[in-house]
């Protein structure tokens, strides 16, 4: 019997489908693109980097 998903394996079902998505996406127009998967506290810690680079 399978058991309900809980948000947060959704969450993360959902951002490997919009990565898988636009890699293919890109390979149709003839674009080649690494596969980066990044842990939820890489990405947190990423996208502050990103802020304090942008919002100077």
């Amino acid at each position: 019997m399978a058991t309900k998903m809980t948000d947060k394996q959704k969450e993360q079902f959902f951002r490997k489908q919009r990565s898988l998505n636009f890699q293919r996406s890109a390979a149709l127009d003839d674009l080649q693109t690494e596969h980066v998967e990044l842990s939820e506290d890489r990405v947190l810690d990423r996208i502050e980097e990103l802020r304090r680079h942008y919002e100077r």
